[in-house]
């Protein structure tokens, strides 16, 4: 009798595995899910202070052609949108406008590493239109 009580619970349990991007995601096949890390910028004051410090959570965002990008609890205003060769090493476009971002994102098929710029931070994040 356990036996047949565990085997739809553990299905059950399989469905709702899935991560809140891929729910978010919605029926948009062709948005990527990125995961983004906060450095700071040079000038900030927290950045030289001694002391241990943890690294910052990582944040979790959706970019998609027909929905633009979404981060769940970003209230921060992003003033730049950065391309950037996937090692990071070479910006190939910045933009001002999250729509000319993601157009030349989808545009031009290829592995880049992305930089969203705020005010105090940079978000930096891989991403693949292949």
């Amino acid at each position: 009798m356990k036996r047949i009580l565990i085997l739809p619970l553990f299905i059950a349990m399989m469905f709702m595995a899935l991560s809140p991007a891929e729910v978010s995601a919605g029926d948009d096949s062709s948005s990527n899910d990125v995961t983004l890390k906060k450095k700071f910028k040079k000038n900030n004051v927290y950045e030289n202070k001694p002391g241990g410090r943890a690294p910052a959570r990582p944040i979790f965002c959706t970019i998609s052609p027909t929905n633009g990008i979404y981060i769940p609890d970003f209230t921060d205003e992003i003033i730049a949108y950065e391309i950037w060769n996937d090692s990071n090493d070479s910006r190939i476009a910045s933009f001002s406008e999250e729509s000319a971002f993601i157009n030349y994102l989808y545009s031009n098929p290829d592995n880049y590493c992305i930089q969203l710029l705020t005010s105090d931070y940079i978000l930096i994040g891989y991403l693949s239109t292949l």
